[in-house]
């Protein structure tokens, strides 16, 4: 009886591991800190830093919609959740509209990758009454 409650939770486990499925999959900030910054977060948008050393690998994570701005040179192993992968160049100024997905990154490139992340929350529910002037650090007028 021990051996059978072993062999399934044994299944169980591997299954898991074999088969991802976007329920398990997490925050990138959360599985792979190492790469994933936080700069900035609201009840709007979550702006964070990528930063992958060449070589390096990140878990799988999922996004929301983003956009993603490139910061330096990057060539990067994208693998979807399914596992069907393709490589990405990009060169410092290209920006992306990027729909959610769940996925995980590998440097393939010979330098640092630099990405800013945008990622759009869904919009509140209600609009703030304060006005900008009150809300705004900068004193802008827009």
């Amino acid at each position: 009886m021990k051996n059978l409650v072993f062999l399934i939770a044994l299944s169980i486990t591997l299954s898991f591991m074999l088969y991802p499925n976007t329920s398990m999959a997490q925050d990138p900030l959360k599985v792979s800190p190492e790469i994933y910054k936080i700069l900035i977060e609201n009840d709007r948008v979550r702006v964070i830093e990528y930063r992958s050393k060449p070589g390096q690998r990140d878990a799988l994570h999922s996004h929301p919609q983003r956009v993603a701005y490139v910061l330096t040179p990057v060539k990067l192993k994208v693998t979807a959740q399914d596992g069907s992968s393709r490589d990405l160049e990009a060169k410092p100024g290209d920006i992306y509209w990027l729909e959610p997905v769940t996925h995980y990154t590998e440097n393939i490139g010979n330098n640092e990758a630099n990405i800013l992340i945008f990622e759009i929350k869904e919009p509140p529910q209600k609009r703030s009454t304060i006005p900008l002037k009150q809300t705004d650090p900068w004193g802008s007028p827009w």
